[in-house]
């Protein structure tokens, strides 16, 4: 795998972290404009890693660790009433 494939997978790791982390603070949140602030920028975080993964040449196992941070993330947003099928969709 050459540099530039590394990066991406780097990149799109640290998005979907940053999904998370995000939608953490929402349920946490103690306001709901702060909960939707947070899940706004989960959504963001989220669309970004999206979009690189739809180009992504991956390893198995990449794609195998990347689908498990995707589990985990789905799992906390469907406890706050969200679906990775909205954050894509948002605008």
């Amino acid at each position: 795998m050459d540099a530039n494939h590394a990066l991406r997978f780097e990149f799109i790791l640290n998005q979907l972290d940053l999904a998370t982390t995000f939608a953490k603070r929402a349920e946490a949140a103690w306001s709901d404009e702060n909960a939707a602030r947070n899940l706004e920028y989960a959504r963001q975080a989220y669309k970004a890693a999206n979009h690189f993964m739809q180009t992504a040449t991956l390893e198995p196992d990449m794609a195998e660790y990347i689908n498990t941070k995707l589990e985990r993330l789905r799992t906390l947003l469907e406890k706050l009433g969200q679906h990775l099928d909205q954050c894509s969709e948002k605008q």
